[in-house]
């Protein structure tokens, strides 16, 4: 992984961790953002179980 996907990905979970309720917007944007990162996470796990 590399150093900017990595905060990246930080980026997004700091932006569902801090948003409210009235920026439903944002957090659904973020989630379909973390959504279309699957594919990245599945392989990132199968290179960890070696």
């Amino acid at each position: 992984m590399t150093k900017e996907k990595w905060f990246e990905l930080r980026e997004l979970r700091n932006i569902l961790v801090h948003e409210y309720e009235d920026e439903k917007d944002k957090v659904s944007k973020t989630l379909n953002k973390i959504y279309d990162e699957i594919p990245f996470f599945e392989n990132f796990l199968e290179k960890l179980k070696l």
